[in-house]
């Protein structure tokens, strides 16, 4: 499927290149989100990178964690670009896939402890509700610190708030997992 907004190959400007060289070192190509939006806009490739530089300070919930949220909020959502790139970091860190495969289910199979499933349950019903049930927190509470909550709630956040800035634009996965 291509993007709604024809993607800009070749950018003008000193920073969107420097931004295009980066992200092909890191990614073997240049993302589609910045072809569609960073290179217009900047100022928001730069929040998005200041929004995985606070995800990446967190250190109260596990980088696994972090991806699976990642990943279980792309799906639920049906952004592929986002299911592709939480996939290929997992990669970069050198987790295995089998909980990635198995996320959809994560209520039904025993491959996910009960703190896992706990925080899948608050991060599912956040993402489709915007909002949790008393039953769902407490069942987190008891798994979770207050700091470890606060944690998932900004990590589901912020990646509901790039799917959102990418499904309606059309962008989709970029293969990066095929890349590596």
């Amino acid at each position: 499927m291509e993007p709604r907004i024809k993607p800009i190959e070749h950018p003008k400007g000193v920073f969107n290149r420097i931004m295009y060289s980066s992200l092909t070192k890191q990614f073997g190509k240049v993302i589609m989100p910045a072809k569609v939006i960073y290179s217009r806009y900047p100022k928001i490739g730069l929040m998005v990178k200041k929004l995985y530089s606070v995800e990446d300070s967190l250190n109260k919930i596990t980088s696994e964690e972090k991806l699976l949220i990642q990943n279980l909020v792309a799906t639920l959502n049906g952004c592929t670009f986002c299911i592709d790139i939480s996939k290929r970091k997992a990669l970069g860190k050198d987790l295995t896939m089998e909980k990635f495969s198995h996320l959809q289910d994560y209520g039904l199979v025993d491959l996910f402890s009960e703190r896992e499933k706990a925080i899948f349950f608050f991060v599912e019903e956040m993402t489709k509700k915007l909002t949790v049930s008393d039953q769902n927190y407490d069942s987190l509470k008891i798994h979770c610190s207050d700091d470890e909550i606060i944690e998932i709630t900004y990590t589901a956040s912020a990646e509901n708030f790039l799917n959102r800035m990418l499904k309606p634009l059309r962008i989709g996965s970029d293969e990066l997992c095929a890349i590596r």
